[in-house]
């Protein structure tokens, strides 16, 4: 179950709202894909949520994506301040077609229904109350104000930016320099727009090396988006009462082989994977993601042979039929690409890409009447993007 967040019930008085109510069906006609660990919710039910809003969830990230979700349960930057894989794509992506859109998980929950859209806080607190209150002097706030780490308005301050300068005082005596986490905190924003001051809405804490580290709940979160948790560890090891060292459980590892896949650590997220299918022999998307993995890694017949066992589990994963498609349409083999593609659409008559592949390999094979008719239908689902003037010219050649 999805938990909802309460509304805000803050006296009117401290918090205006000046953003219209989010539409029911905001999501309508989407295609979302996730990167990073959900807060909120499992992947699974992220994707739940999707369809239920009339969207589709998507594994891969493609100018066909409408919406890229960044998982809050995670710091999405490695220790060069680079982000992952995904991301680069999104924004390239974003760059040339303008979609998709990059939205954190907070707004992506505003999106879906399941959160009331956040307040804007008035900023009421003057500097020399806040400097007494965070034990600062008054030029350094505004020197890090001046590096963008605080916003004033005026010279006045709301709750957020004493949090934010409390956080700041602690990692600068730690040692970090206000430089270093501004560029981290600039490649963040860049990215997660929604989340706005980060060192207000996460806990930001230094380890003993200076890296910074993203702690929500118990866990501490690397900049390269890896928590920190014991997957290693051995029934011998000492008890821990904060958590109880417990073997990771099947729900742990796939979350686990989530983040080494963003973070394009290939092998040892195709070994997580393989520790979920060990522990979960009916996981589905464990085979299906698998299967990604190696199709990454240079390796189109595993791929294929991962794709085959998810479909055996579920003939009805339009999503295995398309990519198995895919690879069987790059290794030549367009009939078997024809009839994964005419499965997925079988399973999913609305599967718009699923029409345009097929269409295009009909054209292939010679079989233009049929291509036609796919291309007309991707048309009807998707009229108006770049696609979709793709397939008017095929459509146009064909009947030519």
């Amino acid at each position: 179950m999805v938990s909802c967040a309460p509304a805000v019930t803050d006296s009117a008085s401290t918090i205006s709202f000046d953003a219209a109510p989010t539409p029911d069906d905001a999501l309508r006609g989407s295609r979302v894909a996730f990167t990073g660990r959900l807060a909120s919710m499992s992947r699974r039910e992220a994707q739940d949520v999707v369809r239920a809003a009339g969207g589709t969830p998507t594994v891969s990230v493609s100018s066909r994506t409408t919406h890229l979700v960044i998982g809050m349960h995670g710091w999405p930057l490695r220790a060069d301040g680079s982000v992952n894989r995904r991301i680069r794509q999104a924004e390239r992506l974003h760059e040339r077609w303008g979609r998709p859109t990059i939205v954190s998980e907070h707004r992506f929950l505003e999106l879906a229904g399941l959160r009331s859209v956040q307040p804007r806080v008035r900023k009421t607190f003057p500097i020399g109350d806040v400097a007494t209150l965070v034990g600062l002097d008054e030029a350094t706030i505004r020197r890090w104000e001046y590096l963008g780490l605080v916003r004033a308005d005026g010279e006045n301050y709301d709750f957020q930016d004493i949090v934010s300068l409390q956080a700041l005082s602690t990692l600068v005596r730690q040692g970090v320099q206000p430089e270093h986490i501004q560029q981290s905190l600039d490649a963040l924003a860049s990215f997660m727009p929604d989340t706005d001051r980060p060192l207000a809405q996460l806990r930001i804490v230094a380890s003993s090396s200076g890296e910074l580290l993203a702690q929500i709940g118990d866990a501490l979160v690397a900049p390269d988006g890896q928590h920190l948790l014991d997957f290693e560890g051995t029934a011998d090891d000492p008890p821990d009462d904060a958590s109880a060292r417990l073997a990771p459980t099947a729900d742990e590892w796939f979350e686990r082989a989530l983040w080494l896949e963003d973070d394009e650590q290939l092998d040892d997220a195709a070994a997580a994977y393989r520790r979920v299918i060990g522990l979960e022999p009916s996981r589905v998307e464990a085979y299906f993601n698998l299967g990604n993995v190696l199709r990454a890694d240079g390796r189109p017949e595993g791929a294929a042979e991962l794709y085959r066992l998810a479909l055996a589990l579920d003939p009805a994963s339009a999503v295995a039929w398309y990519n198995l498609a895919d690879v069987q349409e790059d290794g030549g083999d367009l009939d078997g690409a024809i009839d994964s593609l005419s499965r997925a659409i079988e399973t999913s008559p609305e599967f718009a890409d699923a029409h345009f592949n097929l269409a295009a390999c009909l054209d292939a094979v010679g079989r233009p009447v049929d291509a036609a008719r796919h291309w007309r239908r991707y048309l009807q689902l998707d009229p108006a993007s770049e696609w979709a003037a793709v397939a008017r010219r095929r459509l146009h050649s064909g009947r030519a």
